[in-house]
Order: structure tokens, then sequence, then C-alpha cells
């Protein structure tokens, strides 16, 4: 057996903390960032109903990433740090749910409440992931797998499903 040794210390990286949550929906701007994952636009529509009918959020805004392996581009994270908080989804495999904790991570860094959503089999990459790039206590959402191929309904009952959850997020 061969043991390599890299004799340079580990790098350290920054932790990132949690954004301060909202103390209430009512009168917010969210933004929704899709990743173009299939029925990612689904869920987010179903959550911005959600959002205005039941929560009083006044402005609601779709964003969609280029792509989903890859960290939203500066100029679209500063439209998205004008908003209240960000939802985002759903990473569905392990590069789309690297990309997604990616965008949560730049968004807290800017202050900005920010729920993302991931299907289950992708927990311990994101988890790992999280660690690596500082934020640990990064929390997300997991949702059943496979994800992308649920008809519309059954997207919009796990929407339901999981409100909660993703709303204790972005609030107190």
């Amino acid at each position: 057996m061969v043991s390599i040794v890299n004799p340079r210390p580990a790098p350290t990286v920054a932790t990132v903390s949690e954004s301060p949550r909202l103390d209430t929906l009512r009168g917010k701007s969210v933004a929704l960032l899709n990743n173009r994952k299939l029925n990612s636009p689904v869920l987010l529509a179903e959550l911005a109903r959600v959002l205005v009918e039941d929560e009083g959020v006044s402005h609601v805004e779709h964003f969609d990433k280029e792509s989903w392996t890859r960290a939203v581009p500066d100029e679209t994270i500063d439209q998205l740090a004008e908003f209240d908080a960000v939802i985002t989804g759903v990473g569905d495999c392990g590069s789309c749910s690297s990309g997604t904790l990616m965008d949560v991570i730049v968004l807290e860094r800017r202050g900005i409440p920010t729920a993302a959503i991931c299907s289950e089999p992708f927990r311990g990459t994101v988890s790992t992931l999280a660690e690596g790039l500082g934020m640990p206590d990064a929390r997300l959402v997991f949702v059943a797998h496979p994800f992308g191929s649920l008809p519309a309904d059954a997207v919009k009952t796990l929407a339901l499903k999981h409100r909660d959850e993703i709303l204790s997020i972005i609030r107190n």
C-alpha cells in the first residue's frame, strides 16, 4: 500500500454565518431562483402562490440561472440582493445540488436569507460541500427523489408538504 502525504497545511476557509432571518414575510419581497431543472418552475410557482396568498408577501419575482451547475453570475446576485429573501431549487443531481449550495453561500454572505431545495439522495454530498465551503450549518430542504419525473400535481403537493420547512429557513 502506498501513502501519499501532502506537506502543505490545509487551506483555511472563512466561516459563513447565516444572515439574519425575517420576523415576518408580510409586505416583504421574495426572489425565486429557478435552476432550470425539470419541475423546478412548477415547485417555485406553487411557492409563489403560497407566499402571496397565505404569507402576505407583497412582491415575488422569478429569476432563471444560466446553468444549474454553476453559481449565479455577480450581476444576478446583485439583483437578488435587492430582495428580502430568496428561495432556490431544485438540486436533484450532484452538480446542480452543489451549484444550489454555492448560491446559498453567496447570498447568505450578502445578508440575504436564502432557502434551497434539493432532493434527498444528495444530502451527504451537500453537507460535505457545505462544511468544506465554510457553512457547515447550511439549512436546506430535502425532498423526495426522483423529483424531475414527477407529474405537476405531485410537485405542487410536495411544495405544500415542505412549505413550513422552506419558510422556516427564511423567517424566524
